[in-house]
C-alpha cells in the first residue's frame, strides 16, 4: 500500500487540515473516494444516515466501482443509525451494491447500543491512507489526516463501534 497518492487531494500534501461545512465534507468524501480507486485498502464509513455525503453521484459509483475492481481482499464496513433514507437518497449506490454484497457489509446499531453512544460523529477512513471525521454535526465542521497514528485511532474506533452492530440493508429482499 502506497503512501503518497496520485489522486490530487483538496488539502494538498500537508498531513491533515480542517474543513468547515457540509459542501466541504462532501468534497472530501468524493476526493477520499477517487483516492481509493488505486489502493488496495478497506473503508470504514460511519454516519447517522449519508445524507451529507455525495454516494449517489456517478463519480462517487464509479470510484467505489474501480476500488472493488482493484482488489478482491478490501472490505467496505458501514454503518448507518437509519438505514430507511439511504435508498431513497442514493439509489444509484444501492444498485451498484447489489453485486458487491458480499463486500460492502451494511450495519446498524440497536437502539439499546444508539442510546449508549454520546455523541455519534461521520467518520470515513481508507485503513492506512487517509481519513475524515466529523467533529461538529451541526455545522459542518471535519478534520482530515493522514498521519498513521490519528488514521489507527480512527480505524479502532470505528470497529469498535462496528462489532456492537448487526447486519442490516440486504442486498435483496425476499417477497412472498
Amino acid at each position: 500500500m502506497s503512501s503518497r497518492i496520485d489522486v490530487p487531494w483538496p488539502g494538498g500534501d500537508a498531513e491533515g487540515g480542517h474543513l468547515e461545512g457540509w459542501a466541504a465534507w462532501a468534497e472530501h468524501v468524493r476526493a477520499l473516494l477517487a483516492m481509493a480507486e488505486t489502493q488496495s485498502a478497506s473503508l470504514i464509513c460511519l454516519d447517522e444516515d449519508f445524507e451529507h455525503w455525495p454516494l449517489g453521484e456517478r463519480a462517487c459509483v464509479a470510484s467505489l466501482e474501480q476500488w472493488a475492481l482493484a482488489s478482491r481482499h478490501s472490505q467496505c464496513h458501514m454503518l448507518a443509525l437509519d438505514w430507511s433514507k439511504v435508498g431513497r437518497r442514493h439509489p444509484r449506490w444501492v444498485q451498484w451494491r447489489t453485486p458487491w454484497g458480499h463486500r460492502v457489509h451494511c450495519r446498524q446499531m440497536s437502539e439499546d447500543e444508539q442510546s449508549s453512544l454520546q455523541v455519534f460523529r461521520p467518520l470515513l477512513v481508507l485503513q492506512g491512507v487517509m481519513g475524515l471525521r466529523m467533529l461538529d454535526n451541526e455545522r459542518g465542521i471535519a478534520v482530515w489526516s493522514r498521519r498513521p497514528a490519528v488514521l489507527a485511532e480512527w480505524w479502532h474506533e470505528g470497529d469498535a463501534i462496528l462489532q456492537r452492530s448487526h447486519e442490516a440493508m440486504p442486498v435483496t429482499t425476499l417477497g412472498l
